[in-house]
């Protein structure tokens, strides 16, 4: 199953303002879709290439992706993610780093 782009990119936006995920999480997002769809949007393209782009910019792009926020959905894929991030690392205080 394909997670819709907008719920992923808000919660990956909500994660980043909360401390859980960090810029490379979302470019690491949004480097693995632009190698899975044929026609990527301009605001992956974006955000895999904003090495320079201010904090504010970079949450604004992701908060712009095309499509429809579900927030049941969006919460569902934050907390998975969280869960995820822990998981990998066994340390809560290393999931923000």
């Amino acid at each position: 199953m394909t997670i819709p782009q907008k719920p992923e990119a808000e919660a990956l936006r909500i994660g980043m303002l909360a401390g859980l995920f960090n810029r490379a999480d979302a470019v690491s997002w949004a480097d693995n879709l632009i190698g899975e769809l044929d026609k990527p949007c301009g605001e992956l393209i974006d955000l895999s290439t904003s090495e320079g782009m201010d904090g504010s910019s970079f949450a604004a792009l992701l908060s712009a992706m095309p499509g429809e926020a579900d927030a049941a959905l969006t919460k569902k894929i934050l907390l998975g993610r969280a869960r995820q991030k822990l998981a990998a690392s066994g340390d809560l205080g290393s999931v923000a780093a």
